[in-house]
């Protein structure tokens, strides 16, 4: 057994950070929590390793500790890496403060949630695609219960701690899986067909989504889009949930609601009058106000 320490950039408020990713009992997703512990496994050079993510310092003075399985030094240092990254934890929260410092709305979302540092929706690209997929078109709590089925049947898991830590299913798992076995987990047939396909490319090497980390979001969606079952709605929240270049999928209808609650008086506005507002905006600045909304703050 292993444990390091990470310092994240200040601020940093891990607890918000948790509560935006899973609740006490759900999951996995594969990332599940136990108090204010954060469970999942890294997937390293083929390995599955398991870690346990918790708080030992402040906002002010954020620090992580990370325990883990016994592991080699370069294995310990991409697991950092890799840890730091899924949980956005050198973010410079600056220029968002600043700009929501002009505004006593905003101020008071910033003050609600200070520290706040956006995670991403999964470990690696392919994750968060294959996620955004089967978000298409449902609620989220469906959704959800989706992922958990498919990280339950599909997601290797190593047992650590007494528990089970799973990673998500990798491109070859998903794109060998049978239709009755993906079906079995919610998924409709024309979303097995994109995940199946997409997948399939992924692992012949036709694409590779990890390559996109430093991609800007035009570039993001005009490649993705590409993809049978791929909108740009999908590629919208890809480039927002995980390479980190985006703002925001204008045409979701939960960041629709948000940004016309907090902005237009509540009239729910279109995607392209939305398009037009993120722009002027900077980065997280969204989810932010899809959190305030969630929460029902009132400012």
């Amino acid at each position: 057994m292993e444990t390091f320490t990470i310092k994240p950039r200040a601020p940093y408020n891990f607890k918000l950070s948790l509560d935006f990713l899973v609740k006490e009992g759900d999951g996995p997703f594969p990332e599940y929590r136990e108090n204010d512990n954060l469970l999942r496994a890294f997937r390293i050079n083929s390995k599955i390793i398991p870690v346990k993510i918790f708080s030992t310092g402040t906002v002010e003075k954020p620090e992580l500790k990370v325990l883990t399985q016994e592991i080699s030094p370069q294995e310990g240092n991409e697991l950092k890496d890799r840890v730091i990254s899924y949980l956005n934890l050198n973010e410079d929260l600056t220029e968002l403060y600043s700009f929501m410092e002009k505004d006593e709305r905003l101020k008071k979302i910033r003050n609600a949630f200070f520290g706040f540092k956006v995670p991403m929706m999964g470990v690696t690209v392919y994750e968060v695609i294959i996620k955004a997929i089967v978000q298409q078109q449902i609620s989220l709590q469906v959704a959800f219960h989706m992922i958990f089925n498919l990280v339950k049947k599909f997601g290797e898991f190593v047992e650590f701690t007494g528990e089970k830590y799973y990673d998500f299913p990798c491109p070859a798992t998903l794109a060998n899986a049978s239709l009755s076995d993906m079906r079995k987990c919610g998924l409709s047939r024309k979303k097995i067909e994109y995940i199946k396909d997409f997948s399939r490319e992924v692992v012949e090497g036709g694409f590779d989504p990890e390559e996109m980390t430093n991609w800007e979001q035009d570039e993001i969606v005009e490649r993705l889009t590409k993809f049978r079952g791929i909108g740009r709605w999908t590629a919208e929240l890809v480039s927002i949930a995980s390479v980190k270049t985006g703002k925001s999928p204008a045409g979701d209808l939960g960041v629709r609601k948000a940004i016309s609650r907090y902005y237009f008086n509540e009239k729910l506005q279109d995607a392209e009058t939305i398009r037009k507002f993120i722009k002027k905006t900077p980065r997280g600045l969204v989810v932010y106000l899809l959190y305030a909304n969630r929460l029902n703050l009132d400012v």
